[in-house]
Parts: structure tokens; C-alpha cells; sequence
């Protein structure tokens, strides 16, 4: 399948058709001219426009003509109704086609004008030819801006502007310029702060690495007491485990005792018995015993009285002796 050239053309009204708008039997204009363009649609190509009057439409940019790829960028910018540049949206309430501008001789691709009909802007389209200094200068001298759309890569550049333009550019720059100096006062300050905020945190960092390394070394002494604590531990389990098998060992001996035991406990208890039985009778002894020793006590009392007596009586009869003998 061939590719498509001609993607628009004019009604007789000059409203730009596209080839999916266009109806077959219609007669169409190709762009301002009176060259007649009919529709073509089925068989083996796909829908296109055709001469009415028969030939190659080729013939149209053939020996140095307008290419097919100017045409359809010109007649699309017409067909949208805007234009955009730098994400700007420029939309004229009238664009012309091949206008001619008469104080520089110049007729351009697409002109845009405004609800006043006052001139907007001009927009060359780039394909093979672009244009020259000479063309600018010519292009200021109509006080409007200027854009080559490329239609090749889809980029626009902005080849002048009007005197009010300018202005406005210079004012621009100039308030770009106070902008750009109160930015970059307000970044320097903002670098000071942030300079002496990263030395103060940098300090704080050192300070904290330097704690931090301390508390690791007492970590690593701490975790050296647990290793040795738990290899103690480890051994005193070891032993523990030694003793509890030793007194399981010991408990299963006395298990294996425990019958002896168990008739020596009945034999002690019999003894315990007959020792209690015994000392009931020591006891009534023990009574009969403090009685004699108490009659004992009596009788001795009494005779500490009688001999006591017997010797008061003596010491009497010698005083008596004593008085006689003097009387004498």
C-alpha cells in the first residue's frame, strides 16, 4: 500500500477537509488553488484524493513544487485551530494560509491574527529550506514574533519578536536577573546554615561514634564476664548433674535397705517400750527413796536437838563446877 501524500484539501467554502473527512463524489481544491480533487476509495489502494482531471497527482510538487509534507503541516496547524510553542497554546481567531506581507515581500506559511483582526504571530514551516539571516531581518521589520516550526524533529524555534515583546523580554530578564540575585543570596545563607548545621551534627556524630565505641568495649568486657559465667555455670550444672545422680544412687540403696530398716525401727520401738516399762519402776523407787531419805533428814534434825541439848546441859555443869570451887 502506497504512502498517503495529500492528507488535506479545501472545500468550496475553504474550510480544510482531511482525507477521513472527505466524501466520494464531492469535488475538492487543492489548498488556495482551483485544481480540482476528487476522492478516491476502494480497490487496491486505500482512500485518498485524486486529479479530477486525471494524471498523477505527483505533478502537483514535481519540477521544484511545494513537497507534500509542507502542504499537509501547513493545512493541519489550519485544521487544528492552535499552535503551541514551549507549552504555550497560541490559539488565533483566524489563521490565512499563504498570506502575503507586501512591506517586505514575503508571503508566509501561516499567519494568526486575533478577534480584532490585528496580526498574532507568523510561523514558517521547516522542511528542506530554512530560513536565512536575511529572511529574519526581513521578518522583524513586520514588529511580530516569528516561529520555523521543523516539521522533522516537531521542534519550534523562536526567530524574533515584536518591539513590545522585546520590552517585555528585557523587563523579564531584568526581573530574572533580581530574582536570580535574591536566590542565590537566599541559597548562600541557606548553605551557611546548612554548612554549620552539618559541622554541629558531624561534632554530635563524633561525640556519639566515640560514646558508642566506649559502650562497645564495656559490651565486649560484659559479654567476655557472661562467656566466663556461663562456662562456671556449665561446670556447676556438671556438678550438680554428679550430685543428682549420686543422691538418685544413694536413694536407690536405701530403697533396697529399707526392709531392714523397717525391722530395726519395730525392734527400737519394742526396746523403747520395755525401757518406758522400767523406768515406771524406777520412778516408784525413786518415790520410796526421797521418803527413807526425807525420814533420814528427821531423824538426824532430831538428833543435832538431842546433842545440842546434851551440850548446853554440859556447860552448865562445868559453870556450876566453876561457881562451887570459888565458894570454896
Amino acid at each position: 500500500m502506497s504512502r498517503l501524500k495529500y492528507k488535506y484539501s479545501l472545500d468550496k467554502f475553504g474550510n480544510v477537509i482531511s482525507i477521513s473527512e472527505a466524501k466520494k463524489g464531492d469535488v475538492y481544491y487543492f489548498g488556495q488553488t482551483d485544481i480540482e480533487l476528487i476522492v478516491k476509495d476502494g480497490g487496491t489502494n486505500r482512500k485518498h484524493f485524486s486529479l479530477k482531471s486525471g494524471g498523477s497527482i505527483d505533478s502537483l510538487f514535481s519540477g521544484g513544487g511545494e513537497s507534500p509534507e509542507h502542504y499537509n503541516a501547513k493545512y493541519e496547524i489550519k485544521k487544528q485551530g492552535f499552535f503551541y510553542w514551549n507549552d504555550i497554546k497560541i490559539q488565533p481567531s483566524r489563521i490565512e494560509i499563504e498570506h502575503e506581507f507586501k512591506t517586505i515581500d514575503k508571503i508566509s506559511d501561516v499567519v494568526f491574527f486575533d478577534e480584532d483582526d490585528n496580526l498574532m504571530c507568523v510561523i514558517e514551516v521547516y522542511f528542506t529550506n530554512k530560513k536565512t539571516d536575511k529572511d529574519i531581518d526581513d521578518f522583524k521589520k513586520l514588529n511580530t514574533t516569528v516561529y520555523e516550526y521543523n516539521i522533522k524533529n516537531g521542534s519550534t524555534e523562536l526567530l524574533c519578536w515584536s518591539v513590545s515583546s522585546e520590552q517585555n523580554r528585557i523587563s523579564e530578564e531584568e526581573k530574572l536577573e533580581l530574582w536570580y540575585d535574591d536566590t542565590i543570596k537566599s541559597k548562600e545563607k541557606e548553605i551557611e546554615r546548612l554548612e554549620k548545621e552539618l559541622h554541629d551534627k558531624t561534632g554530635n556524630l563524633r561525640e556519639s561514634i566515640r560514646e558508642e565505641r566506649v559502650s562497645y568495649g564495656k559490651l565486649e568486657r560484659e559479654s567476655e564476664e557472661i562467656e566466663l559465667n556461663i562456662k562456671k555455670s556449665s561446670e556447676g550444672t556438671r556438678q550438680i548433674e554428679q550430685e543428682s545422680y549420686d543422691v538418685e544412687t544413694k536413694l536407690k540403696r536405701g530403697r533396697s535397705a529399707e526392709p531392714g530398716f523397717r525391722d530395726r525401727i519395730k525392734w527400737t520401738k519394742k526396746e523403747i517400750e520395755n525401757l518406758e516399762e522400767q523406768e515406771q519402776g524406777v520412778g516408784e523407787l525413786r518415790l520410796q527413796v526421797e521418803k527413807a531419805e526425807y525420814e533420814v533428814a528427821n531423824v538426824e534434825g532430831e538428833n543435832r536437838a538431842i546433842k545440842g541439848n546434851i551440850q548446853w546441859q554440859e556447860n552448865r555443869s562445868r559453870q556450876s563446877h566453876t561457881v562451887i570451887q570459888r565458894n570454896l
